[in-house]
């Protein structure tokens, strides 16, 4: 299924002016971390192979070395190569190509990625797994760190969204797949103990191009006039307003 451009320029202003996006983009690492996860996500579903390889090699490349929290598009990955093309080829060639390049860093710099991924897995959980050692904490900081991200969301583009998803369902739309590869990959990532502090509209501003396809799919299959793209786009920069105005945030 393709989408007509004016469709795309108005998801992509509707994207702009939810309150993560208006709170976070222009203070904090996490918007260029999103950025470089969205990068992966284009180049994995462009057209043509070779572009598409080393573009997501070169956006996951970027994007491991900024953040652990990468680990989120892998699944993803995986996902959408066996729906779209029954393989896992890419993927593994994505693997073998980043475990080369940080290989030829911990030759030449001494620099090991699998160490320091470990390391920082002790710092986050010193104790080991936190349903063990805390469980209370462990409980409330998943229920905040869910309840974060559709809190940025909000109610206005949440239903839409889930009426996309329903549609989808008989139309065959495979880029919706991509939300639900999404939603299951950062709930295990919850589920692992991930994200200790629940921040997750900052931490996770990834998430959100991933929950827009489905209102893009329900917008595009529904007649929607020019007046309710309006009064969307309105309901959700109000609640930005609303949010900026009297909340506090930090980072």
């Amino acid at each position: 299924m393709s989408v007509d451009i004016d469709l795309a320029k108005y998801s992509t202003f509707l994207f702009l002016l939810l309150p993560s996006i208006q709170i976070y983009y222009a203070a904090s690492l996490d918007a260029l971390i999103a950025s470089l996860l969205l990068g992966v996500l284009y180049f994995l579903t462009h057209p043509h192979r070779f572009v598409s390889l080393i573009g997501s090699t070169i956006a996951l490349f970027l994007t491991s070395f900024l953040t652990f929290g990468f680990v989120f598009v892998l699944p993803v990955i995986v996902g959408y190569e066996i729906l779209r093309d029954r393989s896992v080829r890419k993927f593994i060639l994505l693997v073998v190509l980043l475990s080369l390049c940080y290989s030829i860093i911990n030759m030449n710099l001494g620099f090991n990625y699998v160490s320091a991924f470990e390391t920082a897995a002790k710092l986050e959980n010193p104790n080991g797994f936190r349903l063990l050692n805390e469980p209370i904490s462990y409980l409330f900081t998943r229920l905040e760190g869910i309840f974060e991200i559709l809190l940025f969301f909000g109610p206005y583009l949440g239903i839409p969204m889930i009426r996309g998803l329903r549609m989808s369902r008989k139309a065959g739309f495979l880029l919706t797949d991509l939300t639900w590869l999404a939603i299951t990959s950062i709930l295990c990532m919850f589920v692992l103990g991930t994200f200790r502090t629940g921040e997750t509209a900052r931490v996770c501003l990834f998430i959100y191009p991933y929950l827009m396809l489905p209102i893009i799919m329900y917008l595009s299959n529904r007649k929607v006039t020019a007046l309710e793209r309006n009064i969307l786009l309105i309901l959700v920069f109000s609640q930005t307003l609303f949010m900026q105005t009297f909340g506090t945030y930090f980072w």
